[in-house]
């Protein structure tokens, strides 16, 4: 596949993305290739300026925009490999958070430490009342995982006691 290259949107002719996932600065009449930060969650991204303001903006969300088209207008942006830091075109796909969370179970990325003993106290501290943030941290887990637990979603992630 042969590298393509758009100019990101809202930024003129400053800058601009490639298939390949670098972010490229035509700024100053020289085009040189951005260097990258890796966030807390693991995702590259970049510094722009205009207008003299400064944005911290993840490359993933660049390429997606600048070469996917996304006609149901989904949030997110998935990386299909898993890879957050394979930034190209083809490993990339616009998704709803849903999808995107549901993709992440499918393939592993998301990993369930608790046993089938656990789901059933997490169904248990659930009818006594407790919220699901509060159950999250008694049996070490995301709220987002409890609520997945709560509404049948584990039995293809967790392993037996």
């Amino acid at each position: 596949m042969q590298e393509r290259i758009e100019f990101i949107e809202g930024y003129g002719a400053d800058y601009a993305v490639s298939s390949l996932g670098y972010v490229i600065s035509f700024k100053h009449g020289k085009r040189r290739v951005l260097r990258w930060n890796k966030n807390k969650r693991g995702y590259r991204y970049v510094i722009l300026c205009k207008d003299g303001k400064t944005k911290n903006v993840r490359i993933h969300r660049l390429v997606a925009k600048a070469m996917i088209s996304n006609p149901a207008n989904l949030p997110e942006v998935n990386h299909k490999d898993g890879v957050k830091t394979n930034n190209s075109v083809g490993n990339l796909e616009w998704a709803s958070g849903k999808g995107n969370a549901d993709h992440a179970w499918r393939t592993g990325l998301l990993e369930t430490k608790l046993t089938t003993d656990d789901l059933a106290l997490v169904h248990a501290l659930r009818a006594n009342g407790l919220l699901q943030r509060e159950i999250a941290e008694m049996v070490g887990c995301s709220q987002i995982h409890v609520s997945r637990l709560l509404r049948g979603l584990h039995c293809e992630y967790t392993r037996a006691a």
